[in-house]
């Protein structure tokens, strides 16, 4: 799509949310930048973000935005994971001004949380008979985040197994070889554990504290 911010990249068509599950706006379209090897963030770097935000009201509420089971089941910012996620996931962080382009874009995010990305991989019904569509569930354990799986499927804890994704259209959905970028919301298997996608497995995968991509995500409002 044709979209110009600071930071400059190529962007493409995300997600469009037709039941207003993110608050802003039934049919609001969202577009996500592609990804590039030089837009990093070491999560490492933020796994105290909320609680020394001096803002933890607005970062609170962009973290129930979008992760909405999160929120409902927990929507208490704690674990290292959490606050990692918050930051992903925070529009008023100072790095995700410069990819909104004036008059265009209302706000940008650093990167999707796991249920937009996996809401948008399903809309786009890229999957095939034997991977099935992508699956997510809030889990209640110690560390307080998310399991991932296919089909409804979660043989393992917060992780998928490999080969369940397709890179879709313009690899927006995953960027094919040792490529990974971070996906804004915790796992459930680790309290400092923050999901991702994995190029090179071709799945939605577990880690802390590495400098991987982000692909930061713009609201063009409904």
């Amino acid at each position: 799509v044709s979209y110009s911010p600071t930071a400059g990249g190529t962007w493409h068509i995300f997600y469009l949310d037709t039941k207003n599950k993110y608050g802003d706006g039934t049919n609001t379209l969202y577009i996500k930048r592609y990804y590039d090897s030089s837009t990093t963030v070491n999560t490492g770097n933020y796994t105290s973000y909320y609680t020394n935000s001096s803002n933890k009201a607005a970062v609170l509420a962009d973290m129930k935005k979008f992760n909405p089971e999160w929120g409902t089941n927990d929507g208490a910012i704690g674990n290292t994971n959490e606050n990692q996620s918050s930051y992903l996931c925070y529009r008023g962080a100072t790095e995700c001004a410069q990819y909104v382009q004036s008059g265009v874009g209302e706000y940008a995010i650093m990167t999707p949380s796991v249920e937009m990305y996996m809401d948008a991989y399903n809309q786009w019904g890229g999957y095939t008979s034997t991977t099935g569509p992508q699956s997510y569930k809030w889990q209640s354990t110690s560390a307080s985040g998310y399991n991932v799986g296919v089909n409804g499927s979660y043989p393992n804890t917060g992780y998928q197994n490999s080969n369940s994704l397709s890179t879709g259209p313009n690899n927006i959905f995953m960027t094919s070889g040792s490529y990974y970028w971070w996906l804004a919301s915790p796992s459930c298997n680790s309290a400092n554990c923050v999901l991702y996608v994995n190029g090179g497995g071709a799945r939605v995968n577990i880690s802390n504290g590495n400098a991987y991509g982000v692909c930061p995500v713009v609201s063009l409002g409904s």
